[in-house]
């Protein structure tokens, strides 16, 4: 009996032996994969740790305005350093108020506004020019963006917002627009003192060289009729040839100064002489002249402006285009005055408009266009290969005109 006793016994224990062996590796088990777990949990927080101080050093260091407002309150819920020293007040006193507490009202408005505008849109706002009156520096410009940052459904938690200080820029941009009116204003002068220049020196040639000239070869001409020596015949023909020949290259000369009758007969009148005498004659380009309801009484500066534009044109059309057909036109639209010349030339590939494509067509060319946007005109080209080219002269006009029927002359 007592032997059955001591066997059950010994069976137990073995039994409970195995059982407690058994469970001992599975607790060593449970510990390893705690301890692993544990590890790797430390490993992942410190990670973590990590990003997030790396997140938050590029978040401090940017050297623009960074703020996160809480969706729905708009209230400040981040700030960084840049925002901090851009506005004068402390990131403490800015977490948990909302514009209202540090902008004028109309400010506040207007970015509250803006606010409201990403979040119902749910996508990127930009803010070109965003003024605004800082603690630290006064009146500031600002470039915003805003962009909602969304959770899991789609719906806003947050908006972001990066501003960056472009004062400095605004201002720099603003004085070099201020240097180059200035520049402007001195080509103006410059074109404006070429073409009295012109003016003079035309007038001077048609009303005294050219008139005496004149005045020489009408008595060459009557001392021929009278003289019957052979030899004398002779040189005073030579001479009558050679003083025809002076003539018609100080009328060339004249011309291409400018026209000394632009004032007596007009603008329209003057232009079509003037092509008609350097272009159609001289070049074998066969011109018209498309007369709309352009003003008859311009004042002067306009007038040798806009003549000097059609004949440097012209020139180019002659020079480069290869053109045997030249339309000039001349017009008024509204408050503006419109010239258009067209020919049927070669064309040619159009480049980005700088005042280097427009100098490389002369001085001439440039100087007007400089003067024609100094004016709060255009001048624009539309030219083609082998297409030929059009260019439009639009220069303000305040004078009301009514519109006549448009009259149209062929040089023949």
């Amino acid at each position: 009996m007592n032997q059955n006793r001591q066997d059950v016994v010994d069976r137990m224990h073995a039994e409970l032996e195995t059982l407690v062996r058994k469970r001992t590796e599975e607790l060593e088990q449970v510990n390893i994969r705690l301890q692993r777990e544990i590890r790797e949990r430390k490993q992942a927080e410190q990670a973590l740790k990590e990003s997030e101080y790396f997140l938050n050093a590029i978040f401090e260091h940017i050297p623009n305005m960074i703020f996160v407002k809480d969706a729905e309150t708009l209230n400040f819920v981040r700030f960084n350093k840049a925002g901090e020293e851009l506005l004068g007040f402390s990131r403490d006193s800015l977490i948990g108020k909302n514009d209202f507490d540090f902008f004028p009202k109309k400010e506040a408005k207007f970015f509250i506004r803006k606010d409201r505008e990403v979040l119902e849109n749910g996508a990127l706002l930009d803010v070109p020019e965003e003024p605004i009156k800082t603690q630290a520096r006064g009146k500031r410009i600002l470039h915003t963006k805003k962009i909602p940052i969304m959770d899991k459904k789609g719906k806003p938690l947050y908006l972001l917002g990066i501003s960056e200080d472009i004062t400095e820029r605004k201002h720099a941009e603003r004085r070099i627009l201020a240097h180059q009116d200035q520049l402007r204003a001195l080509v103006s002068q410059l074109t404006l003192s070429e073409e009295r220049e012109r003016k003079r020196l035309a007038l001077e040639l048609h009303d005294g060289i050219c008139q005496s000239l004149t005045f020489a070869k009408m008595k060459v001409d009557e001392r021929l009729a009278q003289v019957s020596d052979t030899a004398l015949q002779e040189f005073l023909t030579e001479l009558q040839r050679a003083l025809e020949g002076i003539m018609n290259d100080t009328r060339s000369l004249t011309n291409n100064l400018g026209s000394p009758t632009l004032q007596k007969i007009g603008l329209e009148a003057a232009i079509e002489q003037w092509l008609e005498t350097e272009i159609m004659e001289k070049h074998a380009v066969a011109v018209r002249v498309v007369k709309g309801d352009f003003p008859k009484h311009l004042d002067s500066d306009t007038c040798a402006l806009l003549f000097r534009a059609v004949r440097e044109l012209s020139i180019n059309v002659v020079k480069h285009a290869r053109a045997k057909h030249l339309t000039v036109s001349l017009q008024t639209h509204g408050n503006e005055l419109q010239i258009t010349v067209v020919d049927d030339g070669k064309g040619f590939k159009q480049k980005p408009k700088t005042p280097k494509s427009f100098a490389q067509g002369g001085f001439g060319l440039f100087s007007i266009k400089e003067r024609i946007d100094y004016m709060g005109g255009k001048l624009t080209i539309d030219s083609k290969p082998k297409r030929g080219s059009k260019v439009t002269l639009q220069e303000p006009y305040t004078q009301k005109r009514m519109t006549p029927p448009i009259e149209i002359t062929e040089i023949k």
